[in-house]
This record gives structure tokens, sequence and C-alpha cells, in this order.
């Protein structure tokens, strides 16, 4: 009787980030894209976008960052159109520090090539008291398949959005073996 109650209290003593961080099993192969020689994984583990942040730098590389239409599709096509679940995929980009709706990459590259689905990004989460300010893609529907998306972070203490859905993250390095697992 003292095993699950040890383990109920350090359950419940841990923050949302503690659990969340424990390893994860990744969900795809580590890929090269020959066009930019960057390396990519998806992990469908469902988190919040500071932790799918957080998740991909502990491992030496960062949330995904598409600089390119040659980018996006190979994004897109290798790794993110096959995410088990029906939600979607952290992007490497927020408008969380600008203070207005001009999104900037998390590495600082050049903001020159978009993606946005229709409509996008159009902050709805901010009717609902919330608000959208990280970046993604659409995997919920034929229609929207490998667009954009402005979303919530869905981290704990946050209005959980209306429609949420389970979302997976594309983690990116620059060179074969930079990656800490």
């Amino acid at each position: 009787m003292k095993k699950p109650q040890i383990l109920c209290t350090l359950l419940l003593s841990g923050s949302i980030f503690t659990l969340l961080s424990v390893p994860a099993f990744a969900d795809s192969a580590v890929i090269r894209n020959p066009d930019n020689n960057h390396w990519y994984q998806r992990f469908d583990t469902s988190m919040g976008w500071h932790t799918a942040k957080a998740f991909c730098e502990k491992r030496g590389g960062y949330l995904a960052t598409i600089t390119s239409k040659t980018e996006n599709d190979f994004v897109w096509s290798k790794l993110a159109s096959k995410a088990t679940k029906p939600g979607n995929i952290w992007l490497g980009a927020t408008n969380d520090k600008t203070g207005t709706e001009v999104y900037q990459w998390i590495t600082g590259e050049p903001w020159s090539y978009t993606n946005w689905g229709s409509g996008e990004p159009n902050n709805f989460q901010a009717v609902a008291g919330g608000s959208e300010k990280y970046l993604q893609f659409f995997n919920a529907s034929i229609v929207a398949s490998g667009k954009w998306n402005d979303s919530g972070s869905y981290n704990q203490g946050e209005i959980t959005p209306i429609g949420f859905r389970e979302t997976s993250t594309v983690c990116e390095w620059v060179g074969k073996g930079s990656w800490n697992f």
C-alpha cells in the first residue's frame, strides 16, 4: 500500500512541466533535409508550446522554423502530415514578444516566408478570453492541412481553447550529431 501512496504523492506534488519533461519517444526517425542540411524529428507527445520549445532545446535543437516553401513542403510531407494525433504540430514562431500581430522565428531568422491558412492569423481565442500567439501547422482538415494557424500555447494556467486538439512537435537541428538525447 505504501508504494501507490508514494507514487500519488510524487505525481500530485510535481508540476505539469516536470511530468512532461519525462523523455518522450520519438514518433519519427531523425531525417535530413537535403536542401538546407538541417535535421528534423517529430514527437506526438501532446504538450503546450512553451513546453515543446523547452523540450526541443533540451535535446540540443529548437522548434522547427520554416523559412521557405521548399522547407515547408519537406517538413509537412515527411513529418507533420504523418502525426498520429488528429491535432496540429507546433512550429517555432510567436508574436508573444512583439506585442503586435507580427510573428518572429525563435531563432531570429528573417520572417520572409508565410503559409497561413485562409483567414489566419486571426487570434480567434481572444473571443474566449485567451490569445493565439504561437505558430502551428494545421493537421485537422484536408482543406487546411499543411497551412499555418495561430494558436494558444495550451500551457498550465492558460484557458483551454475551444476545439482543443492534441498537438505534436517537430524539433530541428542545424547539424548531424547536434541533438542531445
